[in-house]
């Protein structure tokens, strides 16, 4: 992104690095299996680009998913340069392996993004639909249409089972599905912002950063650390506080992380961007909890942005991001 966007154009020679890499990477044996066996769901090589075959939480089935995304953004920008044989010769191939990969394999069991539970993931379902939707609509911008039937039918199974992971009870993501926790987790926020679409709007089905369900499960994960770290003794209940990976993490002593709790932010900054785009704000019997915590006398409804209450509560929750 920060090469596409023009931020660094310093990066490109690191990129293309990658990219040569990658086609390297993919074809090497490694424990997870080969290329038809499932090797692209190995998530560890050696810096020599050698397999890596000591013990390790394998397979880890986000990593094509993610590869692809990025290699697309780049593609994509390459393309508005016209430099259409650079995509078609060198990263589409790369993007074909990954989501034909991603397609076939997305309904069995791998390692979290924390490598520590094998078991179906709402991070790697989410980043999953998210690849193989960009890769429908990059295939058939470069002509490569004989593939985006099977692609988006998955996308379609992979939203379906999405669903799944909501806990209408305690109105939050279960993010995993074995090894006894709550499944109140940071792979939620982690994969509301790793899907942002602004253009969704606050879809729930695909857990957009602002739609209720996304906002009603980073209230229930915020608040499962306000009793369990030293630092946030003392704040109040609407208070922000550090958050870790999720709250029955003994990890070196399952410590608040910053990445975690800057993902909390960058959700809500996500939910801002769509509410101003659309000027206004929905909170439904689901969300209601969350913006009670910035306007208690709240109630479900639709708050456009000429109203106090929209002022009130966009106001609020960026001071909340912000802190």
């Amino acid at each position: 992104d920060q090469y596409t966007l023009g931020e660094d154009r310093t990066l490109r020679g690191h990129i293309d690095d990658f990219v040569w890499s990658q086609t390297i990477l993919q074809q090497i044996p490694n424990p997870s299996g080969n290329l038809i066996t499932g090797g692209l769901g190995e998530p560890k090589f050696l810096i020599s680009l050698a397999a890596f075959t000591d013990g390790w939480g394998r397979p880890q089935k986000d990593g094509p998913a993610l590869r692809s995304i990025a290699l697309i953004t780049y593609a994509n920008w390459l393309l508005e340069q016209s430099n259409t044989t650079h995509v078609t010769q060198k990263i589409w191939p790369i993007v074909k392996l990954d989501l034909d990969y991603v397609s076939t394999r997305w309904n069995s069991s791998g390692y979290d993004l924390w490598e520590e539970v094998s078991s179906a993931s709402f991070f790697t379902s989410a980043v999953q639909h998210r690849a193989l939707r960009q890769g429908v609509t990059f295939a058939k911008k470069i002509g490569q249409t004989g593939i985006t039937n099977k692609w988006a039918i998955q996308a379609d199974n992979i939203l379906c089972f999405l669903q799944t992971f909501w806990n209408p009870i305690g109105l939050h993501i279960t993010s995993n599905t074995k090894r006894g926790r709550s499944g109140i987790d940071a792979n939620s926020a982690l994969a509301s912002i790793h899907t942002f679409d602004a253009s969704a709007g606050c879809d729930a089905a695909t857990f957009q950063p602002c739609s209720d369900k996304a906002l009603a499960s980073l209230k229930v994960y915020v608040d499962s650390f306000r009793a369990i770290y030293t630092i946030n003794n003392g704040t109040a209940a609407h208070d922000a506080v550090a958050t870790g990976r999720y709250p029955e993490d003994v990890y070196y002593g399952g410590n608040p992380w910053y990445l975690t709790t800057a993902a909390v932010a960058e959700q809500l900054y996500d939910a801002l961007i769509v509410w101003k785009a659309q000027k206004s704000v929905a909170v439904t019997s689901i969300s209601l909890a969350f913006f009670q915590q910035f306007l208690p006398s709240i109630q479900p409804g639709i708050y456009m942005s000429s109203s106090k209450t929209y002022t009130i509560l966009v106001n609020a929750i960026k001071q909340h991001a912000d802190d």
